[in-house]
Parts: C-alpha cells; structure tokens; sequence
C-alpha cells in the first residue's frame, strides 16, 4: 500500500470534487506517490517539476514506461504514461499556463507553496489559479512552523487568504 499523506486522504473528495474521472494538479510534485494513487483510480493527473531526476524516479518506482517531448514554454520537457493517463511537465514551473493544460478540477499541493522564495509566492499561486476550474478546491499542505529562513517558509492563514483570494481562511 502506498504511503499516503493524510491530509490528502482526509481531503480527497475535496481534490477530486467526488468525481470518477477528475483532472488533478499536483505542482511541484516530486514524486508524490499520490499521483499514481489517484491515476489507477481513472483519474487524470499532471504534475509539475523541475528536477528530472524525481520525475524518473516517480515512472522508474511505479514501473511505469513513458514518453518524452519537447516543451519549449517551460523550457523543459513533458514525461507521458498514456496508459494510466499521468503527465509530468518537468522545466519551469513559472512558465506553466492554460496553453500547455487548464480545467483543473482540483490541485493537490504537498509542500510546493512553503518551498517557493517569499518574494515568487503571488506568481506561484496566480499560476495554479489560472489553470483550476471556477470553484476547483486547491489541497495545500502547510506545516506549522515556526517564522525563520527557509525553505520550507511559515505561512499564516493570513498570507494564504491574500494569495489565493479567498473569501474566508483556509481550514
């Protein structure tokens, strides 16, 4: 059984809107076993990364086979397993818009947000934001620590409530 983080399982129909089939985000994904979690479950997921080595890992762990191509927006490229419909962009996650993937029904975010510099965060978030759905949920894990030099940096509730414009604080 694959060691799930439990926040995603405690959020999951949050993530994926109680949907069969729901496209999820997973930014700054590493090799997050809980893509290929959700992806044997119909799923479809694309995660975002910029260190290779991880996203070969992450098809090397799973035993899964994959394509490669070229994707000069992210100045990187896109790792594909058709199959078990999992896409891994892996180049700059800045650059990652609506013309390369959009309708994201949920995002899954397990350290991404508390791992960016302070002064990236509003491009970080405006990111994710213009590829969710209107009214998508975005799962974020962020760990209650302590104010000082990071990575991984505090964030209040305060400061995720500005970032992604919400209406009330995030639970």
């Amino acid at each position: 059984m694959e060691d799930l983080h439990l926040k995603f399982l405690l959020h999951l129909d949050k993530i994926t809107e109680k949907k069969n089939k729901a496209k999820i985000l997973f930014p700054l994904c590493g090799k997050a076993v809980e893509m290929f979690y959700l992806a044997k479950r119909s799923h479809t997921i694309v995660g975002v990364e910029y260190i290779e080595l991880a996203v070969k890992q992450f098809f090397d762990e799973n035993k899964l086979s994959f394509e490669t191509r070229p994707v000069p927006e992210i100045d990187g490229d896109v790792y594909e397993n058709e199959e078990n419909s999992i896409k891994i962009y892996c180049g700059d996650f800045f650059k990652f818009s609506p013309s390369l993937e959009t309708n994201f029904d949920g995002v899954w975010d397990r350290g991404g947000l508390e791992a960016v510099d302070v002064d990236q965060l509003g491009k970080y978030t405006d990111v994710i934001k213009y590829v969710m759905k209107r009214g998508a949920r975005c799962v974020s894990e962020v760990a209650d620590r302590p104010e000082g030099e990071g990575p991984p940096f505090n964030l209040s509730a305060d400061q995720i409530t500005q970032l992604y414009d919400l209406k009330a604080p995030p639970e």
